[in-house]
């Protein structure tokens, strides 16, 4: 095979007049040759496919050149086997793997002809041709511009070497990650201790498009230096897209600029977009979802702003367990949703199943918390009367313990509006340093009342039906009224409504919760109706 192209891409002298010149215009000046010597019989546009560069589009030549490659076609059923070993999070994206390896038609070459890159440690005799090899007490080397040591070709014993020009592939290094962050290479005690207790690693999270380079070829270094999996688990990514659903790169320029949209939203409100990716799948980029989360981390900010203003300089939310306290229905409601939605996160996470877990935690803290469990007891705050006192107390211990532990939950999403407020307020009765140094909360049975879920269940649908009915009545929803007048149809929601009277009396803002069968606005459950007396 006659090789006409070198490694710039023009014609070499075996082209003769064409010799020097790019492809793109040797190719113009053959056809027209051929016109002049009337050797075309026909031209017409046909559409074929061509191989581009996946960057400029320009089409590709191949050239036949000498490579250094890694033999893995012997060894592709074991490396299917290796996959099969491991957790795949999406689980389909093992196919991706498997499909890649049982279509694998050469060994993997891991020389490339480029101007930068790590070099091989390797000479050749300029006398024999030998190839001769750093040892590895050598390494590393740059053979461009070191002599081997050994000074002799082991050959023929000729001095005189040329270097390898060639350069690794980048796989070819940033596949040893896992053995290089153990210190596999290494002897010492130390080293060996640190292989022996990380190694394998946990997780290896990437992109979905490095699955047949990085994540592969990180196996095949690591089960041919060390017979093992690099690691135990594989989290995969997808692609941030544009708004049209293409893959943003910086050649075609629809990419968006994170500078820009943190200064305009915060980095927290860039994250949050992110962190709503599901695993493997792809995300269009969408500035109202940014925008989103801006309004996320300033309502959180309010919400832990709401406990900071009404707790008093004597405040210790460790005085008395959280068990200890006199906990009204709500307070057991809020806390049994708190429990639930830690168990259900704790799980998502373990599992990296991430985006999951922001919208179960995002769906507890909207719904159960600011809408409901805050509304239901801020007016507490607004009575100075002597009893409320002790109710005050046990609510900002309740808000102290739920707003903890759901703002540790938001510091992977949402990490500075977080410490922030770690720092500005919990850090005086925590001991850790940093939200991120503390612990992942745990699920407390003990805090579930699976009782007090309908009690606050048939508050919530009054106080609901209160609102809308001051909105008909034309009332402010904080105007105080005289009376709230409570019909149920249902008898065993009378002993729960007896029970509730005095959360029911202060979330609607009334002085007294009556019994009457004049009550006729309709709640959302159906068997309860109610009036207001103003």
């Amino acid at each position: 095979t006659a090789i006409i192209i070198d490694r710039a891409g023009r014609l070499n002298e075996l082209s003769g007049d064409y010799a020097g010149l790019n492809v793109k215009d040797a190719k113009k000046n053959i056809v027209e040759d051929l016109r002049k010597m009337s050797l075309i019989k026909a031209e017409k546009p046909i559409g074929h496919n061509v191989g581009v560069h996946d960057r400029c589009m320009s089409p590709v030549e191949f050239i036949l050149a000498e490579q250094w490659f890694i033999k893995i076609l012997d060894a592709k059923n074991q490396f299917i086997d290796a996959g099969s070993q491991m957790t795949w999070h999406p689980e389909f994206m093992k196919a991706r793997y498997d499909e890649w390896i049982n279509n694998l038609k050469w060994d993997w070459n891991i020389s490339r002809q480029r101007f930068y890159g790590v070099p091989f440690p390797v000479w050749y005799c300029q006398e024999c041709g030998e190839v001769v090899t750093a040892s590895e007490n050598e390494l590393p080397v740059d053979p461009s511009v070191n002599l081997p040591r050994i000074g002799k070709c082991p050959k023929c014993g000729g001095n005189k070497f040329e270097p390898e020009t060639d350069v690794m592939d980048t796989w070819m290094t940033s596949s040893l990650t896992p053995l290089i962050n153990s210190l596999w290479a290494y002897e010492d005690a130390e080293s060996k201790k640190l292989y022996n207790t990380i190694y394998p690693m946990g997780l290896r999270p990437q992109a979905q498009e490095i699955i047949r380079t990085w994540l592969f070829y990180t196996v095949v270094k690591s089960i041919y230096h060390t017979g093992k999996l690099p690691f135990k688990d594989i989290m995969i990514s997808g692609w941030g897209l544009d708004k049209n659903g293409k893959k943003m790169s910086k050649s075609l320029g629809n990419f968006v600029s994170p500078e820009e949209i943190t200064a305009k939203y915060s980095a927290d409100a860039l994250r949050y977009w992110a962190s709503r990716a599901n695993l493997g799948q792809d995300l269009r980029f969408n500035e109202e979802d940014v925008a989103n989360g801006r309004r996320l981390s300033i309502k959180i900010w309010n919400a832990v702003r709401f406990l900071i203003t009404n707790a008093e300089p004597e405040f210790n939310p460790y005085e008395n367990n959280i068990t200890e306290l006199k906990l009204s229905r709500p307070d057991e409601w809020i806390l049994t949703e708190l429990e639930n939605t830690v168990k259900a996160c704790g799980n998502y996470m373990e599992s990296y199943d991430y985006s999951l877990c922001l919208r179960t935690l995002q769906d507890f803290f909207y719904n159960s918390y600011c809408d409901n469990y805050l509304e239901i007891i801020k007016n507490v705050f607004w009575d100075e009367s002597e009893e409320n006192t002790g109710r005050k107390k046990t609510l900002l211990n309740v808000m102290y313990f739920v707003s903890l532990n759901f703002i540790k939950i938001f510091a992977p999403f949402m990490p500075f509006i977080t410490e922030e407020l770690y720092l500005t307020f919990y850090k005086r009765y925590e001991k850790d340093e940093s939200i991120h140094l503390s612990p992942w909360p745990e699920f407390r049975k003990e805090l579930v009342f699976t009782d007090s879920v309908k009690a606050s269940e048939i508050l919530l649908n009054i106080l609901n039906a209160s609102r809308k009915l001051r909105t008909n009545l034309n009332l402010h929803q904080n105007h105080k009224i005289k009376k709230i007048l409570i019909k149920a149809l249902n008898a065993d929601y009378v002993g729960i409504i007896n029970e509730i009277s005095v959360d029911i009396r202060s979330a609607v803002r009334a002085e007294r919760v009556a019994f009457s069968d004049k009550a006729d606005f309709k709640t959302a459950d159906g068997d309860i109706f109610i009036s207001l007396e103003k």
